[in-house]
């Protein structure tokens, strides 16, 4: 069954998409799970510049709930080596942050956590402003 017509969209600035890109591709042997659904989220993605729309980026702070526990975080998503989840920075290469990338306000995203659980999460607030720039399906 094909599920992509139930994912919300996601938005990825040009500067942060060939970045990504690699991560993804480099992370397969460290971290496939995240990877893979980070190379999946990319491969979807309309890229976006700095504007009007409110979406998960690189250094955004972000504010969702684990819609299974209830539970409300703010974090930002980072890249691997700027990670240190004790102050909310939460890398791309980890399930949560890759579900999270490119979400916009009110969206769910579902992820697998590291027991291979299905959780989902839905983003609540986003700090930053993209603006889309015309260049959908990547």
């Amino acid at each position: 069954m094909n599920h992509s017509a139930q994912l919300p969209p996601v938005y990825i600035s040009p500067s942060d998409f060939e970045r990504l890109h690699n991560i993804g591709q480099t992370g397969m042997k460290a971290s496939p799970i995240a990877a893979e659904l980070l190379l999946r989220e990319l491969d979807r993605a309309t890229l976006a510049r700095h504007g009007t729309q409110k979406a998960v980026g690189i250094g955004t702070p972000v504010l969702f709930r684990d819609e299974s526990t209830g539970r409300e975080r703010k974090v930002q998503v980072v890249f691997p080596n700027e990670a240190d989840p004790m102050a909310g920075k939460i890398s791309i290469l980890t399930p949560i942050g890759a579900a999270l990338i490119g979400l916009t306000k009110g969206h769910k995203m579902a992820w697998l956590d590291g027991r291979g659980n299905r959780r989902e999460l839905r983003v609540l607030e986003v700090d930053a402003e993209i603006e889309p720039a015309g260049y959908i399906n990547v």
